[in-house]
């Protein structure tokens, strides 16, 4: 009795509920400011990695805190690369991104050249493996990030990244080689 009844609802409630239409303006900057967010964190935690490369005179000490600092960063990496994936931008938006992120790729080109003029100092103290490792897995999530990045963006700014991504993907590799 109630099934017919049930079945006209549906029927003409379908082309309203299909018609709907949610704004998407607001997604965007709620996408767009945690994504600034982490690539804020990425720059400060680069920063702390940077500084700890710097002080590092082979003291175990020292080298502890590069891991820790290390650490951060990927990290930062994985989370910024994850909230990426499920964002959206503006062009106005990625082109911010795109000026934010360009600088990280000489930033870890010198970063990881003063990290591997002091693969010495850390085979003395039988680091060698352990630093390995974790450039390895920063590497992979380094990659991760900018191609997740890179997919998202504008096209007109997607050269740019990808460049940045790609210096960064060397300095990586060089430094993998000494260690």
């Amino acid at each position: 009795m109630y099934f017919p009844n049930l079945l006209l609802f549906l029927f003409l409630s379908a082309p309203f509920t299909t018609s709907l239409t949610l704004p998407t303006t607001a997604l965007k900057s709620r996408d767009y400011t945690p994504t600034i967010t982490k690539v804020d964190t990425i720059i400060n935690d680069l920063s702390a990695l940077e500084t700890a490369v710097i002080a590092f005179t082979g003291d175990p000490t020292d080298a502890q805190s590069i891991g820790v600092a290390a650490g951060n960063v990927d990290n930062d990496l994985r989370l910024a690369t994850a909230d990426i994936a499920t964002s959206t931008y503006s062009a106005s938006e990625s082109a911010a991104l795109r000026a934010l992120v360009v600088p990280l790729g000489p930033r870890h080109t010198s970063g990881l050249a003063m990290l591997s003029a002091k693969a010495p100092m850390f085979a003395a103290l039988g680091l060698t493996a352990h630093v390995s490792d974790q450039l390895l897995q920063l590497s992979i999530d380094n990659d991760n990030f900018w191609t997740v990045l890179v997919g998202k963006l504008a096209a007109g700014d997607q050269d740019a990244v990808e460049a940045a991504g790609d210096q960064t993907r060397v300095a990586y590799q060089d430094a993998l080689a000494e260690f």
